[in-house]
């Protein structure tokens, strides 16, 4: 139901937290979905973890920080797939982040 495909396995995991996150009303970006004991891949499909009909899926709801909620909710107006957007960013920023020197993380740290 809700739109998954689970009969034939096709699903993304990141349409079921798309899904979720709709009827939840929350963003899929604080939801991590687990099977097994075992996070769940967004971009891989629900039959590629071999998750049947039956079987149980855990939801894990993380508090969004104000600044990441403010900015889903700017990207959600502006792009068709703001879940791509934000995890986009995300990776982009921790780059960004890993990129920096001692130097360059105490300058930003004494602007704050």
């Amino acid at each position: 139901s809700s739109g998954i495909n689970a009969e034939y396995g096709q699903t993304l995991v990141e349409e079921m937290r798309r899904i979720l996150g709709l009827e939840l009303g929350l963003s899929p970006t604080q939801l991590t979905l687990l099977n097994g004991g075992t996070k769940l891949d967004p971009r891989r499909t629900v039959s590629q973890y071999k998750i049947g009909n039956d079987a149980v899926v855990t939801v894990i709801v993380s508090k969004m920080a104000p600044f990441e909620a403010q900015l889903y909710h700017h990207i959600s107006g502006e792009v068709d797939q703001p879940e791509g957007a934000m995890r986009r960013f995300g990776e982009v920023y921790e780059r960004w982040l890993s990129s920096l020197n001692l130097d360059q993380m105490e300058r930003i740290c004494r602007q704050l």
